[in-house]
Protein backbone atom coordinates (compact mmCIF):
# COMPACT_ATOMS: atom_id res chain seq x y z
CA UNK A 1 0.00 0.00 0.00
CA UNK A 2 1.50 3.66 -0.89
CA UNK A 3 1.23 6.45 1.60
CA UNK A 4 2.08 9.52 2.07
CA UNK A 5 2.32 12.53 3.71
CA UNK A 6 2.36 16.15 2.75
CA UNK A 7 3.54 18.65 5.77
CA UNK A 8 4.17 21.87 3.68
CA UNK A 9 1.83 22.91 1.31
CA UNK A 10 4.29 24.96 -0.72
CA UNK A 11 7.26 22.69 -0.92
CA UNK A 12 4.70 19.60 -2.25
CA UNK A 13 2.49 21.80 -4.60
CA UNK A 14 3.59 20.40 -7.57
CA UNK A 15 3.69 16.90 -6.10
CA UNK A 16 -0.35 17.93 -5.53
CA UNK A 17 -0.75 18.89 -8.76
CA UNK A 18 0.27 15.30 -10.13
CA UNK A 19 -2.36 13.83 -7.88
CA UNK A 20 -4.79 15.64 -9.91
CA UNK A 21 -6.61 17.11 -6.96
CA UNK A 22 -6.72 21.00 -5.19
CA UNK A 23 -5.68 21.13 -1.48
CA UNK A 24 -9.03 22.63 0.80
CA UNK A 25 -8.13 22.01 4.25
CA UNK A 26 -5.99 21.51 7.05
CA UNK A 27 -6.52 18.55 8.90
CA UNK A 28 -4.87 14.57 8.03
CA UNK A 29 -6.89 13.51 5.50
CA UNK A 30 -7.27 10.18 3.89
CA UNK A 31 -8.43 9.81 0.47
CA UNK A 32 -7.84 7.50 -2.71
CA UNK A 33 -6.09 8.14 -5.69
CA UNK A 34 -6.40 5.58 -8.49
CA UNK A 35 -5.92 2.74 -6.71
CA UNK A 36 -2.80 4.23 -4.05
CA UNK A 37 -3.70 5.28 -0.90
CA UNK A 38 -2.53 8.10 0.48
CA UNK A 39 -2.99 11.04 3.73
CA UNK A 40 -2.44 14.59 2.92
CA UNK A 41 -2.15 17.64 5.26
CA UNK A 42 -5.41 19.75 4.22
CA UNK A 43 -6.02 23.22 5.09
CA UNK A 44 -10.04 23.89 5.74
CA UNK A 45 -11.95 21.00 6.05
CA UNK A 46 -11.23 17.45 4.95
CA UNK A 47 -11.90 17.33 1.49
CA UNK A 48 -10.80 17.57 -2.15
CA UNK A 49 -11.80 18.99 -5.45
CA UNK A 50 -10.93 18.14 -8.62
CA UNK A 51 -9.45 21.32 -10.69
CA UNK A 52 -11.61 23.01 -12.65
CA UNK A 53 -14.87 21.38 -11.58
CA UNK A 54 -15.92 23.78 -8.48
CA UNK A 55 -17.06 20.12 -6.85
CA UNK A 56 -16.02 19.35 -3.59
CA UNK A 57 -15.82 15.67 -2.80
CA UNK A 58 -16.07 15.29 1.12
CA UNK A 59 -13.72 11.63 2.16
CA UNK A 60 -15.51 9.12 3.51
CA UNK A 61 -14.99 8.76 7.22
CA UNK A 62 -13.77 5.37 7.14
CA UNK A 63 -10.82 6.13 4.96
CA UNK A 64 -9.81 8.43 8.01
CA UNK A 65 -6.50 7.35 9.40
CA UNK A 66 -5.54 10.07 12.44
CA UNK A 67 -2.52 9.02 14.48
CA UNK A 68 -2.68 9.59 17.56
CA UNK A 69 1.11 10.47 17.87
CA UNK A 70 0.47 12.79 14.73
CA UNK A 71 1.79 16.42 15.54
CA UNK A 72 3.50 15.20 18.90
Amino acid sequence: MYSFLVENMADEESYIKNLNIEVNSKEVCCFMCGEKFGRILFEIFCGYKKPKTGEIFVCNKDWLDLDENYGA
